[in-house]
């Protein structure tokens, strides 16, 4: 049920709208009927919560020129696959390894939210926008358990972003 709306809501813009609620309809109807609760944004989100927080925020509020930047860092750093892979598999074997992998989940659910809520689209996801929010957000989220190499590789979009 997870999979098929995750499927649902990703592809939304060009599934036609009987299949899109095919796929999604069971998980509406269990939020609907409260079987299933959405985090708080209060959510235990691991040591760096103040600092997700105030990251989540700051995409949030992205305007028309802060989504322009986004997608600027990215093309940017386009050709650099191989370390960004490497940075995202350590932080997520560190969530692992220190038992934070609810809290990284949770805080990668509320970095889906706040992309959608700072105006990035399905063209942005495809493009690696959304590879860059959600490599900051391991950055964060597991700063503390990462090494140097790691925390640029992740954190280099926002400090491109944040100091142009």
């Amino acid at each position: 049920m997870l999979a098929d709306a995750a499927v649902g809501y990703w592809a939304a813009g060009v599934l036609p709208p009987l299949v899109r609620r095919e796929l999604t309809d069971a998980f509406d109807r269990s939020l609907e009927r409260g079987d299933l609760a959405v985090p708080a944004a209060g959510a235990d989100l691991g040591p760096a919560a103040d600092d997700l927080a105030e990251f989540l925020a700051a995409i949030r509020e992205l305007d028309q020129d802060g989504r322009a930047a986004w997608r600027a860092a990215v093309d940017e750093r386009r050709g650099r696959h191989r370390p960004w892979a490497a940075a995202m598999h350590e932080a997520s074997w560190a969530a692992h390894v220190s038992g934070r992998t609810r809290a990284l989940a949770a805080a990668q659910l509320h970095a889906v939210q706040a992309f959608l809520d700072g105006g990035f689209d399905l063209h942005d996801g495809a493009a690696g926008v959304w590879n860059a929010v959600a490599g900051c957000v391991q950055g964060v989220a597991m700063g503390d358990l990462l090494d140097e190499t790691s925390q640029a590789v992740l954190r280099a979009p926002w400090v491109r972003v944040t100091s142009a």
